[in-house]
């Protein structure tokens, strides 16, 4: 699991915005929905997730650069929601609110649960869902003021 990891990390450098879905639990996850939305000229998806994210050592992502970042960039979402055995569904996105330069937010998470509005607005803070959807779901950011790169790894309630 840590080469893949690993190798997806190394991957994410290319990109200016990354998700990297880890699964250690006991249970493979459907891909319920994942969009991008990036300018067809200034945007390119790097990686994009697979329908499954299998059991234990599963990993899948979703990554993204946008043409000339350093000048301006924004006004772009990546997103993914995975749907679990017992019916539940949560997700991450990304959002890259418009910047020119210096100037303007930096790019944040929000969380979403069941269907749910997408919730929060975390650049560094990590976050963790609640147990009572069967798993313990926990992202880590790494947050700069123009990028922003998250490590979402889900394990068994029971794993410590």
């Amino acid at each position: 699991m840590d080469t893949v990891i690993g190798a997806l990390e190394k991957k994410a450098a290319e990109a200016d915005f990354s998700q990297i879905w880890a699964n250690k639990s006991s249970d493979k996850f459907e891909c319920s929905s994942w969009g991008c939305s990036t300018d067809a000229v200034l945007g390119s998806v790097i990686t994009s997730p697979d329908s499954v994210l299998r059991r234990r050592e599963g990993a899948e992502s979703l990554m993204w650069s946008q043409a000339a970042s350093s000048i301006a960039s924004g006004l772009t979402d990546g997103s993914i929601v995975w749907k679990a055995p017992n019916g539940t569904t949560f997700g991450v996105n990304i959002h890259v609110p418009l910047q020119i330069g210096p100037f303007g937010t930096a790019p944040y998470y929000q969380v979403q649960v069941n269907g749910g509005e997408w919730e929060g607005s975390h650049t560094s803070d990590p976050y963790l869902f609640p147990e009572d959807i069967g798993y313990k779901v926990r992202v880590s950011p790494q947050a700069h003021h123009s990028n922003l790169y998250l490590t979402i790894t889900i394990s068994d309630l029971s794993d410590d």
